[in-house]
């Protein structure tokens, strides 16, 4: 009976973990005066296969299907060493980044940085956007809680744009990202790079 109790109180923990870091991090402190889009990632995992050290940084957006998108995305960070966790939009009440949230939709797809003109077709991907508090909303999907692997959309995409690009492989990156329609009206991408790995 203990032992039930003891892993029923282990997956409990694991599955409320992420919530309550975000959840810590957005209450504890502003994280920009006029709000943003973060991610979250976990440096250790590759090492140590544990839901610990979780870290939280800014993604910059930018506007898909312009001038200068590809390279915008191919320039976006990357949570090294580790996997993509979730994306947390966070903003003072009654910022144009709460309202959107609730209608932020993740995409998937290919880009390279060297040739603009390469326009791979983005994939809409599951994802559950849940209020986290007053400040902020988590978005997350399987899509980027797990290791890359051939089980993935972000890998699919991946072969699909070698097929379709003649660039060289080690050119075209896989971004997952969340679309968010501002107050102006414009969609604006905030994107991280899944893989290939490096």
């Amino acid at each position: 009976m203990k032992t039930r109790v003891a892993r029923l109180l282990t997956v409990i923990a694991l599955m409320t973990a992420p919530m309550l870091v975000g959840l810590a991090y957005f209450t504890a402190e502003d994280p920009s005066p006029t709000g943003g889009v973060f991610i979250e990632s976990d440096h250790t995992f590759k090492v140590t296969r544990l839901d610990s050290d979780r870290a939280l940084d800014p993604v910059p957006g930018y506007v898909p299907d312009q001038p200068g998108a590809a390279a915008a995305a191919a320039s976006s960070p990357v949570p090294t060493p580790g996997r993509a966790l979730a994306f947390y939009i966070a903003g003072p009440a009654g910022s144009p980044w709460l309202a959107s949230a609730p209608t932020a939709t993740m995409w998937c797809f290919a880009v390279d940085g060297h040739d603009d003109g390469f326009r791979a077709r983005a994939v809409r991907l599951p994802a559950t956007v849940t209020r986290i508090n007053a400040l902020a909303y988590r978005v997350t999907s399987p899509e980027i809680e797990q290791a890359w692997g051939a089980q993935l959309e972000a890998f699919r995409q991946y072969v699909r744009a070698l097929q379709e690009s003649t660039r060289p492989r080690e050119d075209l990156q896989i971004m997952v990202g969340i679309e968010l329609v501002g107050a102006d009206g414009v969609r604006r991408m905030y994107s991280v790079r899944v893989g290939p790995p490096r």
